[in-house]
Order: C-alpha cells, then structure tokens, then sequence
C-alpha cells in the first residue's frame, strides 16, 4: 500500500486516496464508495481508523457472528430449539414415539444406515412421521385424549364432592 501526498498551489498538503484503500474499507464493512472515501479522508488515508470509525458510527454492519459469545450463544440458542422441537411417530392417531429432534439427529448421523432403514421400515408399516415445534404443539392436539384417564376422573369426582 503506499501513500501519494501532493502539495497543492496553496502550498498544503493533499492526501491522495487509493481506488485499493476505498475497496479494502467497503469489503470489510460493505460501506458505500461515498462512506469509504469519506472516512480515509477523514483520517488522511488511514486504513485502520477509518475502520474502527465506521465501526464506532454504526455504518459498519453488525455481523451476527461477531464474537465467540454471540456465537456460542447462537449454538445454545439452536440446541434449545432442538430439544423443545418434537418428533413425533403416530399409527391410527396414536403417539408411539415422541422424542426431541436433537435426538432424532443425533441418531441420523450415528446409526444412518440403521436409522434409514427403521424409518423405511415404519413407513411401510402405516407409520407416520410429524415434526411438531412448541408454537404448532399448542394448535395441534398431539395425544388424544383418554375417557379414562385416572386423572381427569379424578378431578371431576373432586368437583362433584
């Protein structure tokens, strides 16, 4: 990278801007060519502080995986999701199998030929297969419900007394 300082009629010095120092600001903060040459000539071509002064005005995008924590807390974010997401094995509209997805993957990636083939299997059972995620599991009615479930008898005989 060099740098071209003239000294014009006045006799003050003039910084040049290069066309390579306006691309390597716009790439590494999609700027535009206006905002890139703004900042070099703010900081007399400057590399690094018309970086950090692009960051600091909020003209420089936020990455969403700008640090270690963001990161990991994107991870956590993902985990969690997949373990409240279910899968759910259904035959004649009864649950047979309801599992977190994690574990659906989890097993895909370490039994898959075994794991493929129970799936084949189940379909060609009559087994359905539905991935239900909290939001849909309110709306959807995933377990039918049992006339004589000892639970619910028990309440409405409580209500009854």
């Amino acid at each position: 990278m060099h740098f071209d300082l003239r000294i014009n009629f006045k006799g003050e010095y003039e910084m040049k801007i290069t066309l390579e120092q306006i691309d390597l600001v716009r790439k590494r903060t999609n700027a535009s060519y206006k905002e890139a040459k703004e900042a070099l000539e703010r900081f007399d071509g400057d590399v690094v502080e018309a970086l950090a002064y692009l960051d600091e005005s909020g003209k420089a995008p936020k990455t969403e995986f700008g640090s270690r924590r963001a990161f990991m807390d994107k991870v956590r974010d993902l985990i969690h999701k997949g373990n409240i997401t279910k899968f759910l094995v259904t035959k004649d509209s009864k649950t047979v199998l309801n599992i977190p997805l994690n574990l659906v993957i989890i097993l895909a990636l370490v039994g898959n030929y075994v794991f493929a083939a129970a799936l084949l299997i189940a379909l060609v059972l009559g087994y359905k297969f539905n991935i239900v995620s909290p939001n849909e599991q309110n709306n959807m009615s995933v377990v039918p419900k049992n006339p004589e479930n000892p639970v619910q008898n028990q309440s409405s005989n409580n209500e009854n007394q």
